[in-house]
């Protein structure tokens, strides 16, 4: 996910204040859409949760190593996830945490 992310990189000029010219911004964004959630993620996991939830609010990201060269940085991620799913998949697929309280199935 880090990988594809990273390769799609967008810029759009922003309008300068007080007579400035326009300057560019860039951000990485990705649409991720599933027909059904276990057929995107088959089951809870905290560590692929907490990766996107990283890239829901646009933080800027890092990682490096040197075993490989690996030197991965984003300005501004973005990640939307669009899926499908009923409550007894969810509440199956999807532990019961705080962050759930919005939604029907943290209810």
């Amino acid at each position: 996910m880090i990988d594809a992310l990273s390769k799609n990189k967008r810029s759009v000029m922003m309008p300068g204040e007080k007579g400035e010219p326009p300057t560019p911004f860039e951000y990485n964004s990705m649409y991720i859409t599933a027909d059904e959630l276990t057929a995107f993620m088959h089951s809870y996991g905290e560590e692929a949760i907490g990766t996107m939830s990283t890239y829901y609010d646009p933080q800027p990201y890092g990682q490096t190593r040197r075993t490989d060269g690996l030197n991965i940085k984003i300005k501004s991620p973005q990640l939307n996830l669009i899926v499908g799913t009923t409550l007894p998949i969810s509440s199956t697929t999807c532990p019961k945490w705080p962050g759930n309280k919005g939604s029907a199935h943290g209810s």
